[in-house]
């Protein structure tokens, strides 16, 4: 493939750049950092697959990796957004990876709606806390793993309201807020849990608290602004300012941001530019889904006003494993880009296509196909790969290992230097208890459809049955039918549960004699108890929920609970939700 010559970054120009968005009076510029940067951060893991860390976080080898590409160079920062992502199911938990929801994404990419969610998350969450020496507990999002901290919320609610008392526009000296919040500053939760906080190197003092507080979440929003002295008589800012955006979030005025910045945060003329040298270049207001394509297909190279993205073999060829092809990558280029696609990449394409496939790999045994012979005895001969290759069943075709790990393999051929490709397929791999299961999706479906009406009829018949094998299974399952957005099974799972409910009662072990279950919570583990109640009855629940746009009445008919998040039909939206557990204040079923 010939070496595209080196061109001269130029500055693209985009039609319509020249007048404002409709609708947007004003900008901040702190916010719209903020905003980037989020999506920056999304799209890391858009491109490269990323482990889940043991306590199902991120691990801080991740964050120091995004940390560069961010506005702000900070690892502190980039650990806020991530655990704002999960915390608002835009990144959530796979097998054994980080998976992104694009529609959740999308969903926050509004002014108003992204200012509301991440100023309730920071008032309400346990995940960020700035009390801590380290404040880093990216890596512990889970809440088994979080230490109670009964005044955290309390504290911050006490700042926002000394910060609307000031003077609008003028500075707000640290030592004079000090002095008003030091009481409620210094009552930070001291008591038994401060032991299990000696790992995070203890609590800060108050001062040092309030400037976190000050110059963390609220100054990376924009809505307090720092003043430096001049000359600064010390090395931090000892002064901020609440902005006009701070005082608009802070009151919760919600209209007039909407007033102010408009009803979207992209700009659907937006374009980006292919160069000649293999780059993309990414402005900054462009359309968060097609930002995301673009992550998916180029590595992120540099991010100033626009972000550079780079169009590689590796890329390309991991876009074509996703099932991808030629023309729909170039389809694709063509529709985005303000310039068209230059001759270098249609050409970077097409050779790609070319070798990719040169071995294929699939689930038929699992097999293993190269395009020549001579290349399939070389793998043969290979110490490395030998241990795989079960038995030759053709010039070119040999049956691998039945417990082979297909995406490992793919790893260490391509390692080796060979273009691997996965062959198409209505099969369904699953590992389970040690065992590999290759099932057709109607096989699969079946198969969860029974584990999930003989856990019902287990619990049903004899409550003391050990279940935690079939729960296990079950949870693996429905974890696989997630990913792979399967809304057959379900339908299927409930028609056997039926069939379980009326044997139930034919042979007189209906549950209609046991005491009757509470049908109404309020605190935190009724709630989830009566959520497992619903989701397993199929029966719709009435919830009172702190959402984007504050607390909201819904009639939800739930499908499945994973004992943080709640997913099912909400009849408020016509659609099909996600809905924290945490942000659920009061749960009632409902006929």
């Amino acid at each position: 493939m010939p070496r595209a010559s080196k061109t001269i970054k130029a500055k693209p120009a985009r039609p319509g750049a020249a007048s404002a968005a409709p609708g947007r009076h004003e900008r901040s510029e702190a916010f719209d950092t903020f905003a980037r940067d989020l999506l920056t951060f999304a799209g890391h893991f858009e491109r490269v697959s990323t482990k889940r860390v043991a306590t199902g976080g991120i691990g801080k080898k991740t964050t120091q990796r995004i940390a560069p590409f961010l506005r702000r160079s900070d690892e502190e920062y980039a650990s806020f957004l991530g655990v704002f992502l999960i915390d608002r199911r835009v990144l959530f938990e796979g097998e054994d990876r980080w998976e992104i929801s694009r529609p959740n994404l999308i969903r926050l990419w509004q002014p108003e709606r992204l200012l509301r969610s991440v100023h309730h998350f920071w008032l309400r969450t346990a995940l960020w806390n700035e009390s801590l020496a380290d404040p880093d507990v990216l890596s512990l999002v889970r809440r088994e793993y979080i230490s109670a901290d009964p005044g955290l919320e309390a504290r911050r609610r006490r700042l926002c309201e000394e910060l609307l008392a000031a003077p609008e526009g003028e500075a707000i000296e640290i030592g004079t807020l000090l002095s008003r919040l030091d009481r409620s500053l210094q009552a930070r939760g001291r008591g038994a849990d401060d032991g299990a906080l000696s790992r995070y190197g203890g609590r800060v003092s108050p001062a040092t608290l309030l400037r976190r507080m000050l110059g963390g979440p609220l100054a990376w929003l924009g809505l307090v602004e720092p003043l430096v002295r001049r000359p600064p008589a010390v090395s931090e800012a000892e002064a901020f300012r609440v902005s006009p955006l701070g005082r608009l979030v802070l009151t919760e005025n919600w209209p007039a941001i909407i007033q102010s910045f408009g009803t979207a945060l992209s700009d659907s003329a937006a374009r980006a530019t292919l160069q000649p040298n293999l780059e993309i270049l990414a402005p900054p207001d462009l359309d968060p889904g097609v930002y995301l394509n673009l992550a998916r297909l180029g590595d992120l190279r540099s991010v100033d006003i626009y972000t550079a993205f780079a169009i590689t073999w590796d890329s390309l060829m991991n876009a074509l494993d996703r099932g991808f092809s030629a023309g729909e990558l170039l389809a694709f280029l063509e529709s985005v880009s303000a310039t068209g696609v230059p001759a270098t990449v249609r050409q970077l394409v097409e050779d790609c296509e070319g070798r990719h496939g040169e071995v294929r790999i699939g689930v038929a045994g699992p097999y293993i196909e190269a395009r020549e012979g001579t290349l399939l005895g070389e793998l043969e001969a290979n110490p490395r790969f030998a241990p795989y290759i079960q038995r030759r069943i053709g010039d070119a075709l040999a049956l691998l290992t039945s417990n082979v790990d297909l995406a490992s393999l793919g790893r260490e051929l391509r390692k080796a230097g060979y273009s691997v490709s996965s062959a198409g397929t209505d099969k369904v791999q699953v590992t389970a208890h040690g065992a590999q299961l290759t099932l057709t999706r109607a096989e699969f479906e079946e198969i969860y459809a029974a584990v999930r009406a003989a856990t019902k009829l287990a619990r049903e018949v004899d409550p003391d049955f050990d279940l935690s094998a079939l729960t296990a299974l079950e949870e693996t399952l429905a974890l696989e039918l997630t990913r792979r957005e399967d809304t057959g099974a379900p339908t299927r799972a409930q028609e056997l549960e039926s069939l379980v409910e009326k044997l139930l009662r034919a042979r007189g072990k209906s549950a209609k004699g046991k005491p009757k279950a509470p049908t109404e919570a309020r605190d935190s583990e009724d709630i989830r108890a009566l959520l497992l109640t619903a989701v397993e009855n199929h029966t719709p629940m009435e919830i009172e929920y702190d959402g984007f746009q504050g607390v909201t009445r819904r009639i939800v008919e739930p499908s499945s609970f994973d004992g943080r998040y709640l997913t099912g039909f909400c009849r408020l939206r016509q659609d099909q939700r996600v809905f924290n557990t945490a942000r659920i204040l009061s749960a009632k079923l409902v006929s």
